[in-house]
C-alpha cells in the first residue's frame, strides 16, 4: 500500500487499512460494517470470511454504496447470481 501511495497509483487518493475483526459473528459483522461505511471516505471492505457474516454485511455496505470483496465465501446466495 505505501508503494501504491508513493508512486500515485491511484490518482487524488491515498490508500489505507483500517482492519475491523468481525469474530465470525454476523452480529459483531455488522457492527464494523456499520462504522465502516458510515464514514465517507471508505470506498470498499475486503471480508468476510464467514458466508453467515456476509449474508449480514452485504446489505449494510451496499445500501451505503461500499464494494465488498469477499474472498472465501461459499454460500450459493452469496456467489450465484440471481435466477
Amino acid at each position: 500500500m505505501a508503494e501504491a501511495n508513493d508512486k500515485c497509483t491511484v490518482k487524488g487518493y491515498k490508500l489505507a487499512l483500517d482492519a475491523e475483526d468481525d469474530q465470525a459473528t454476523p452480529q459483531t459483522g455488522a457492527q464494523a460494517a456499520t462504522k465502516l461505511s458510515s464514514d465517507p471516505n471508505v470506498v470498499g471492505v475486503v471480508g468476510t470470511l464467514n458466508s453467515s457474516v456476509a449474508q449480514t454485511v452485504q446489505p449494510i455496505l451496499a445500501g451505503k454504496k461500499v464494494v465488498q470483496v469477499s474472498p472465501a465465501n461459499t454460500n450459493p446466495s452469496l456467489t450465484k447470481a440471481p435466477t
